[in-house]
C-alpha cells in the first residue's frame, strides 16, 4: 500500500457537501487506502451525481 501522503487541508478541492468532503478526507486521510481505490470510489460518487466536480478530486489524485 502507497501512503497518499495527503491532510485534510488538500481536500478542499472536493466542493462543499459535507458529507462526500468526509468521506474523500477519510479516504485521503489514511495511508493504508491506495489513491486507485479513492479514484475508484470518488468516479463512483460523480456518476452517481453526489458530487459532479469529482473530476478535480480525480485530477489531483492522479498527479500525486
Amino acid at each position: 500500500m502507497a501512503s497518499n501522503n495527503l491532510t485534510t487541508a488538500s481536500v478542499a478541492i472536493v466542493g462543499h457537501n459535507p458529507t462526500i468532503s468526509a468521506v474523500a478526507a477519510w479516504l485521503l486521510d489514511d495511508p493504508s487506502v491506495e489513491l486507485n481505490v479513492c479514484h475508484a470510489v470518488v468516479m463512483e460518487m460523480s456518476k452517481w451525481h453526489f458530487y459532479p466536480g469529482a473530476g478535480r478530486l480525480v485530477e489531483y489524485i492522479s498527479a500525486e
